[in-house]
């Protein structure tokens, strides 16, 4: 009786774990998309300026440092009051990555602050836009789990 027992419970212990592991959900893994390009691109306040001046449809390019780095069509420019807008330009070349950015004047100091990214959902790395002490920009590479933690599947 004993080792019918133990029969029975191996049996089960091991139906258990294969019907766990079949059904385990496979996500597939994001590669990095911007492997060619530096960990920082340099910008400055007018060269990111100039891009909210694009209307949506419109095809843009997206000059850092003085270099043309991406170009793509602008899916929305919306302006929310006269201190806040936001746009967002589709980078068809880099695997439908979004260029998304935030202006913000803020009326009291008189002074604009712009906040924004590069991400691509399908990809493991972004940038993000980082405002520096003197003034300018970076995009800096980053993993993408860091802009947008991704959800615990059980």
């Amino acid at each position: 009786m004993k080792s019918t027992t133990i029969v029975v419970l191996l049996t089960l212990f091991a139906v258990t774990g294969f019907s766990q592991t079949t059904n385990a959900i496979h996500l597939p893994t994001a590669t990095p998309l911007f492997t060619s390009y530096p960990g920082t691109i340099n910008c400055n306040e007018t060269e990111l300026n100039n891009i909210f001046h694009s209307l949506a449809g419109e095809n843009v390019n997206v000059i850092l440092n003085g270099t043309p780095m991406f170009s793509g069509i602008v899916v929305n420019n919306i302006a929310k009051h006269s201190n806040l807008q936001y746009i967002a330009v589709k980078l068809p070349s880099l695997n439908n990555a979004t260029l998304a950015l935030t202006r913000r004047f803020d009326e009291k100091t008189n002074t604009i602050f712009i906040i924004g990214h590069i991400i691509s959902p399908k990809n493991s790395d972004a940038y993000e836009l980082t405002h520096l002490p003197d003034g300018t920009y970076q995009f800096i590479k980053t993993d993408l789990d860091k802009i947008m933690p991704t959800c615990a599947m059980q």
